[in-house]
């Protein structure tokens, strides 16, 4: 029986049901992951690269090193930081992802389980951090997906909190990628992703919850490739303000707005094209050549940034998504 369902543009899948089982593809000596973050006072990217090995505990891991830059929202985006993290620590063994964490190794991923299945997820944040509850996966879906002529395993869960039962969501999880989107169901009832997605399903769902929002920018392996927005992977947001001068002869209309913004300029500023950026500094929508209306009634609501590429160069302007 074969599956469909849409993916953002440039890119989608094609599910099979498959009960054979392929090799797992997990950190490969140049695998690489690249989330953009958004949240608290400011927002960037982490990047995740392999590199090499050591004795964790007796047990022979994978390192994976972690850097990440960020900009300040309140100083409109002018401060930028580059900093390196705690690395992880992970192995693998037969279908099951396991990763180091006060003193003690925890399941990550585990592509061995069944529809109606359900995975334990201890809930604990990285380095003690506040945002920490057990969480709940049920496998609703397992198969295979083809990305770039190349086959692995997926599965379809959905995400509960322990205690309450408080339905979370449900996500795309592929084998050797991880986590790579939420489903969304839109009014005609097909299913797309938004590539909603943290490294750490732990540290996603509470963290999420808890202000800060992490999504999937793009993952590397190779010449294997993820990228489901074709965007810049280390992409920084732009700071407010710039090209001011030209900025300041551009109007957006209404704003906030629900289903379209209008753009007014002079006539002497030729428009080119329109990129909506998010807070996470990737580009959700494009708009090429001179027009007068932008739609975003498919936008979810939230604060965007529109880049518009002009005869006279770049203007920026903030824009709010309402209901």
């Amino acid at each position: 029986m074969k599956h469909r369902f849409f993916l953002p543009p440039l890119l989608f899948f094609m599910l099979f049901n498959s009960s054979h089982a392929l090799g797992q593809l997990w950190f490969s000596d140049d695998a690489e992951w690249v989330f953009g973050f958004f949240g608290g006072s400011g927002q960037g990217y982490e990047r995740i690269q392999v590199n090499g090995d050591t004795l964790v505990d007796g047990r022979l891991c994978r390192v994976l090193s972690r850097s990440a830059a960020a900009v300040d929202y309140h100083t409109n985006f002018q401060d930028t930081s580059y900093f390196d993290l705690d690395p992880y620590f992970v192995y693998e063994e037969q279908d099951s992802v396991f990763y180091y964490i006060d003193g003690e190794f925890r399941l990550m991923y585990d592509f061995s389980l069944s529809p109606n299945e359900i995975m334990f997820l201890s809930g604990t944040a990285l380095n003690g951090g506040p945002c920490a509850s057990p969480i709940l996966l049920v496998v609703m879906d397992t198969g295979s997906v083809q990305i770039q002529n190349e086959q692995r395993r997926f599965q379809k869960v959905q995400a509960f909190t322990f205690h309450t039962f408080e339905e979370l969501g449900k996500f795309l999880l592929i084998e050797g990628v991880g986590m790579a989107g939420r489903f969304y169901t839109g009014s005609n009832g097909q299913e797309t992703i938004n590539p909603e997605a943290y490294f750490l399903l732990d540290t996603y769902f509470n963290c999420f919850s808890d202000g800060l929002g992490w999504r999937l920018r793009c993952y590397s392996e190779g010449l294997f490739s993820y990228n489901p927005y074709d965007e810049d992977c280390f992409a920084l947001p732009l700071p407010v303000g710039l090209h001011s001068a030209r900025a300041g002869q551009a109007n957006l209309f209404p704003n906030p707005a629900s289903t379209a913004i209008f753009l007014d300029m002079p006539a002497f500023i030729q428009l080119q094209r329109v990129e909506i950026v998010d807070l996470s500094g990737s580009v959700v929508q494009r708009t090429v050549g001179p027009a007068n209306r932008i739609e975003i009634s498919g936008l979810p609501v939230g604060v965007y940034f529109a880049r518009l590429y002009t005869s006279e160069g770049l203007i920026v302007k903030k824009v709010a998504k309402g209901w």
